[in-house]
């Protein structure tokens, strides 16, 4: 198909999905075939290139994956000044660093008696064990609320005080997380490790809080910044919502494509 629209004069876009953190033979006739090389992350772009330098033979661009917000509009919902809500929504597993969240959790809710952890997410039967271990070790498991796989979370993340991603370095990278892009539409900042792309979606001290060290002491640490800190969490807020509609809102996203399709680039 791709020889086709080549020899049709079509263009042939290869999405980069995933990071690409090694050299992958697999890659280069993808290349060869393509017109045009899409990263949904410049963190991509870079270890294509570094790994992979063939790619600068075609013209590359970053775009995200859109962020479609309902009709019910961004503005984050009226929150309960005797609740605060730290938020996980993932799959719930060790990569996922569910484990170090709930010990982090478990370390602020002694101090703080209006906290609440909400985790929404589904889990594999071989992480159910793990999962009932972790809950039954935190003393403060009566605020720790697991809902499961949800089809929309949208409400869940316009009431939470934060987004906890505590996905572990150590073990992937993440290439985007539409997750967090989701809460900065609605407002709300998140906190998460140094892995992957997520380091360039939530940007440090300006939409959220990125810790140096994968740990449960380092991920409590940056959390009860937040919430000792609430003038500065609504700024971080603040800044992630305009972040969002500047880089990864549905007319953003939708303008780069038209623009990449027209002229070869992202806008």
């Amino acid at each position: 198909a791709a020889l086709w629209f080549r020899f049709r004069g079509r263009k042939v876009i290869y999405f980069f999905h995933d990071l690409p953190s090694a050299y992958s033979a697999k890659l280069r006739p993808a290349v060869a075939l393509s017109t045009d090389l899409v990263h949904c992350a410049l963190r991509s772009l870079k270890l294509a290139a570094a790994e992979n330098p063939f790619v600068l033979g075609r013209p590359n661009s970053v775009i995200p994956p859109a962020i479609r917000i309902r009709e019910t509009g961004t503005a984050p919902a009226s929150r309960d000044p005797e609740r605060q809500n730290i938020v996980f929504a993932g799959q719930v597993t060790p990569t996922k660093g569910v484990d170090l969240l709930v010990e982090a959790f478990s370390e602020l809710a002694g101090r703080y008696k209006t906290l609440h952890l909400t985790i929404a997410g589904g889990i594999y039967d071989e992480n159910r064990s793990w999962f009932e271990a972790v809950l039954r070790a935190s003393v403060h498991r009566d605020r720790i609320h697991y809902l499961g796989y949800q089809d929309d979370i949208h409400e869940l993340l316009k009431s939470a005080y934060v987004l906890a991603i505590p996905t572990r370095p150590s073990r992937v990278h993440e290439s985007f997380c539409r997750v967090a892009a989701e809460a900065m539409a609605v407002g709300v900042p998140g906190v998460c490790f140094k892995s992957g792309a997520l380091e360039e979606v939530i940007v440090h001290r300006q939409t959220g809080l990125v810790c140096d060290i994968e740990s449960a002491g380092c991920l409590a640490a940056n959390l009860d910044e937040f919430i000792r800190r609430p003038d500065f969490r609504d700024v971080c807020g603040c800044n992630a919502h305009l972040r969002y509609e500047e880089r990864y809102s549905e007319h953003t996203v939708r303008r780069d494509w038209l623009h990449l399709l027209a002229h070869g680039t992202a806008a």
